[in-house]
Formats: C-alpha cells, structure tokens, sequence
C-alpha cells in the first residue's frame, strides 16, 4: 500500500508539472504576441505592399498562430491605406516597392489601395511594381506605379475585364412579365426594369 502512494504521488507531481510548463509557453506565446515593439523606419525606406496577402476589413492579430501554425496576423484595408498616407509624408520614406503576385482580394478593396497610390505619387516618391508571377488583380492595382517589372522567366495573365448578363425570354413570357428599359443622362446602354405587364406607368429618369 505504501508503494502504491509512492507511485500515485509521483503520478501527481508529473502531471501538475506537466500542465505548469504548458501554461507557462501559452502565456509567453500570447504575451510574445501582443508585446510588438513600434518599428523603427531607418532613412532612405521602402514600404512594401505584397499582392499575395489577403486583405480583410479590419487588421486581425492571431494570438495562437504560433502554436496553430497559422498566420499571427493579417493586415487590414484600413492599416495598409493608413500606411500609404503616412507615408507620403514622411521623409524616411522613398517610395513604394509593390511585390507582384496572385491577388486574393475583391476589386472594390484592390480599388482603394490603387487610389492610395495614386494619392501617394503625388508626393514625387516612386511606385515600382516587380514579381516573378502576376495576375490580373495585381497588374490593375500596380498600374498606378511608375514601372512595372516582371522575371523574364515569369508570366502574366491579362484576359481584360468584362461582364456577362443573363437573359430568360422565354421564361419572362410565360411567367406574363414583361420588361421595361429606362436610363439616367446619356449612356451607351439603357439599364433594365422588370416590372409586372398589368404595371402601365414606366418610371422615367431624366
């Protein structure tokens, strides 16, 4: 019996052990992460604006990604337009390297960035554009740079923008609907209504 208080007791220390180092590494990972330091922009700088990143609303600080193996964070649209602004203004800076690649994000979010750079090319700096890949998305947002250079070895897509609608005649006639077109001021196309046929006052836009 005392043997077996021996071994329960030892059993015991190894396992209170065992869950005080683990917390120990949990609480220095997540205090790792959350103590960054400011960084320190030394004169003549690039700032870099990697097109491979994906781009969310709001900059995200994943505390576990260490011990996950996911990214620790994850810049937000709003830091990286904050990012070019200052910038612009600030004499460490020298110019804005835009590293080519395969874009993740949506039009409307490369859109802002583009007009950030165009902003920030106002100040006289530079905007060059390099990558061994590029991608349709990328080439769009490094069009505001200066130059852009691609790895003779490297390749491009370019397939050009466009927009494809979808018409159901048939189904419209069978459904009794019919359609209606209206446009505001002068413009290539009229948009399209859908209206009920019983509907006898078409809207008219001037």
């Amino acid at each position: 019996m005392k043997q077996f208080f021996k071994i329960l007791f030892a059993c015991l220390c190894a396992l209170i052990l065992f869950f005080l180092v683990i917390f120990f590494s949990f609480m220095g990972v997540i205090a790792g992460a959350s103590g960054g330091e400011k960084t320190d922009v030394q004169k003549n700088s690039v700032l870099v604006l990697d097109m491979n990143e994906p781009i969310g609303e709001q900059t995200i600080k994943n505390t576990l990604g260490e011990l996950t193996g996911e990214a620790t964070s994850s810049l937000g649209l709003n830091d990286i337009l904050a990012s070019i602004k200052e910038a612009k203004t600030d004499d460490k800076i020298k110019g804005i390297y835009v590293k080519l690649g395969m874009s993740q994000n949506g039009w409307a979010t490369l859109q802002e960035v583009k007009n950030a750079l165009l902003d920030f090319k106002t100040s006289k700096k530079f905007v060059i554009a390099y990558g061994e890949i590029c991608d349709q998305k990328s080439y769009y947002v490094a069009a505001a740079g200066d130059q852009i250079y691609i790895n003779p070895v490297g390749g491009i897509e370019f397939n050009g923008l466009s927009i494809t609608g979808t018409f159901f005649k048939g189904t419209i006639d069978k459904l009794d609907i019919k359609t209606e077109a209206f446009h505001c001021g002068k413009y290539k196309g009229p948009m399209s209504l859908t209206n009920w046929k019983s509907f006898r006052n078409p809207i008219d836009i001037n």
